[in-house]
């Protein structure tokens, strides 16, 4: 499992009195932020949930939004995605107000370093080519084997730990 600096954390929580007040707070020390965060949560579930919601990728527009807020089996909050260097899409942004005037409650997302479709740290097998010298047997001449070294391309299995490609932000 990946180390956590509490810091990302007090950001995160941050984030979401931000999202959830509409205003800017002063940064709170970590067990504060905690403590505020948690009783928010108890006081919303207080009321008798389960709270179905989602997150896509990109903003699925007004319509849809009102469209699945007012549905037979209604969500009740959505993942809202903040800006973030692994995250391209920015169609999320401004829409904070839209979505709590609709009545929308708000899980902020912060897309950090991916894993590019693997578990971090796992092992994966791969197959490389190494071109090595061989000796090959050529033929017979008087009775006896002639050899001769050529160069071959030979598969070989490594392992090695996933990693971004080049060219990648993330």
């Amino acid at each position: 499992m990946p180390k956590i600096d509490w810091r990302s954390i007090l950001a995160l929580l941050t984030a979401a009195l931000v999202v959830s007040t509409g205003r800017p707070v002063a940064a709170p020390s970590l067990a504060t932020a905690v403590a505020s965060a948690s009783a928010n949560i108890a006081a919303d579930l207080a009321d008798g949930g389960p709270y179905h919601g989602f997150d896509t990728f990109a903003y699925p527009g007004d319509d849809a939004m009102r469209a699945w807020l007012t549905a037979d089996k209604p969500y009740r909050w959505v993942g809202y995605y903040l800006s973030a260097p692994c995250h391209s899409d920015d169609s999320w942004e401004g829409k904070r107000d839209t979505l709590s005037e609709m009545g929308w409650g708000m899980a902020v997302i912060y897309v950090g370093q991916q894993t590019w479709g693997r578990t971090p740290g796992q092992k994966v097998a791969v197959t490389r080519y190494l071109t090595k010298r061989v000796k090959q047997t050529v033929g017979l001449k008087g009775g006896r084997r002639v050899t001769r070294y050529v160069k071959r391309r030979v598969p070989v299995r490594v392992v090695v730990s996933p990693r971004a490609s080049r060219g990648t932000s993330c």
